[in-house]
């Protein structure tokens, strides 16, 4: 795992307080699986309370915070993009 990933994951478990195993990481290889695995372990935690508000809300501050580590634009991100092809983590 590159510098760049373990700032990310600090960054994402700071923000959200949440763990995220190193495990856990590896099964995480673009950012909309990032986005997934926030949404379920937050929906988990809202339970009722959870909206597609509250989905939206995430995937906003995961393309902020993944933009901020990679230094690029949030506007360059997609579900899709590649922490390791497309970011080079």
């Amino acid at each position: 795992m590159g510098l760049e990933a373990v700032e990310l994951i600090i960054e994402i478990e700071e923000y959200f307080q949440v763990q995220i195993s190193d495990l856990e990481f590896a099964n995480i290889y673009t950012v909309g699986d990032l986005h997934i695995c926030l949404v379920d372990r937050l929906k988990s935690e809202k339970q009722d309370k959870f909206t597609e508000s509250d989905a939206q809300s995430i995937w906003q501050q995961v393309c902020r915070i993944v933009a901020y580590v990679a230094c690029v634009e949030p506007e360059e991100l997609s579900s899709e993009t590649s922490f390791y092809k497309d970011l080079r983590f």
